[in-house]
């Protein structure tokens, strides 16, 4: 045996042992739980037991206080009442361990395997542990240490009736796992997975379920006061009516419905494209007309020719995105991202593009369609673009007929043959903006060095 210290164990020196001095401790800690000749407890607080092997022992009542078990390997060993207080369990396999009643207050478990263990009743309370100070008088304190339950991995393990209060357990998988009557009370359970868990009667009174996935979850006669569910998956989980009722966990239950119309605009979205691709031989041309896609990650799609017509578009971002001759007449685009865009030949009449970001994108005809020699421009007539950023943007030949441009920052934007017949300028900036062969004689808001080339 020797002596290993580490700072994380307070200045405590932990005694080290091999598995065959182990075994031998083992054994006579089997023969204690039988209560046969020659049986002693296992005592092994304060031993440094990383990466040691426990698989299938009989270890109820050991005293593992403070002790280091890093990698070690507890599988379907039986640990009823055991103490784990203060102990390093990280990274450690407690597969089908049984684990009743133990006391894991202060415990390190960050990264461990729990699948399919059972800690019915265990503790895992918050800690008061010994340190011993780094001077010269090596005074003891008391410090207060929370149980690390971290980054683990407990599907399918029983911690009905555990003590969870005040645990970090983010990024966690607790799948399958029962937490009937758990004490989860400002329980931080940020990001983890809890999809079919039982947590009926389950106090989760002020505990942290944003971005928690509970998909499938029973959460009837849980307390949920103060609970927090934003961003979480609550899809098809069985909650109170009363519960059901709030904001927040509406909108979490509803997540399947938004999940399938996801499903289905990629589905409608590939169809379009293999229609684009094929010329319109394979495929089907996306419809979308007053459909809501405000929100949906739209950046790069192909649109090209889709019927779009009244369609929400609030916020969207369809940066680098191709709509080229697609049609979102009266669509509202409202704060839209379509920087960078392929929209050559577009109709956006009337429609709604104010603050929406247009910089860089290409307005300018769609030409020689069908090899004809027919060419489109884009249609913005009437369309509000108040504040829109243009900057940059190709909007040659582009209809802007009666468009309101108030505020719109048009800045080195190309408006070569545009028609802004009646368009309203008020306040946009067209520093370095090309209007050769513009037609501006009707548009008002006109910065006065141009109402002088307008004459």
């Amino acid at each position: 045996m020797n002596q290993v210290a580490s700072p994380q164990d307070g200045g405590i020196a932990l005694t080290r042992i091999d598995q065959d001095r182990l075994n031998d401790m083992l054994y006579a800690h089997h023969l204690y739980v039988a209560r046969k000749q020659g049986g002693k407890r296992a005592m092994l607080s304060f031993h440094d037991l990383s990466g040691l092997n426990f698989s299938d022992r009989e270890l109820a009542q050991a005293d593992f206080s403070s002790s280091r078990l890093a990698g070690a390997n507890l599988s379907n060993a039986s640990c009823q009442g055991a103490s784990f207080l203060g102990a390093d369990l990280t990274l450690a396999d407690l597969t089908g361990a049984d684990l009743t009643r133990a006391d894991l207050r202060g415990a390190c478990l960050h990264g461990a395997t729990l699948d399919a263990a059972n800690f019915t009743e265990a503790d895992f309370r918050e800690a008061s542990l010994a340190r011993y100070g780094s001077d010269a008088a090596k005074r003891l304190t008391f410090e207060k240490v929370t149980t690390d339950l971290s980054q683990l991995s407990a599907r399918g393990t029983n911690l009905s009736g555990a003590r969870l209060a005040n645990m970090a357990v983010v990024d966690s998988d607790l799948s399958d796992a029962i937490l009937s009557h758990a004490d989860l009370r400002r329980t931080d359970l940020r990001n983890s997975d809890l999809s079919r868990a039982r947590l009926d009667s389950a106090d989760l009174s002020g505990a942290n379920c944003q971005g928690t996935r509970m998909v499938d979850a029973v959460l009837l006669d849980a307390k949920l006061t103060g609970t927090r569910f934003r961003g979480a998956d609550l899809t098809g989980a069985q909650v109170d009516p009363a519960a059901a009722e709030r904001a927040d966990v509406k909108a979490a239950l509803g997540r399947a419905e938004e999940r399938e119309r996801e499903q289905e605009l990629a589905e409608t979205l590939a169809r379009h494209d293999v229609w684009v691709q094929s010329g319109s031989r394979d495929g089907a041309r996306a419809d979308l007309r007053r459909i809501d896609l405000s929100g949906h990650a739209l950046r790069g799609a192909n649109l090209a020719a889709a019927l779009m017509q009244d369609c929400q578009l609030r916020g969207t971002d369809i940066s680098r995105g191709i709509l080229a001759m697609a049609d979102l007449t009266a669509g509202d685009l409202t704060g839209a991202n379509l920087a960078n865009a392929d929209l050559r030949g577009i109709t956006l009449a009337g429609a709604q593009l104010a603050d929406a970001n247009l910089s860089g994108a290409d307005l300018s005809p769609v030409q020689n369609i069908g090899g004809r020699g027919q060419s489109i421009a884009s249609n913005l007539d009437r369309a509000n673009l108040g504040n829109a950023r243009l900057r940059g943007t190709v909007l040659r030949g582009v209809r802007l007929i009666g468009a309101r441009l108030v505020n719109a920052d048009l800045r080195d934007a190309d408006l070569t043959g545009a028609n802004l017949s009646e368009a309203d300028l008020t306040g946009a900036r067209l520093d370095g903006a090309r209007l050769d062969d513009a037609i501006l004689r009707t548009a008002t808001g006109l910065p006065d060095a141009l109402k002088v080339q307008v004459g």
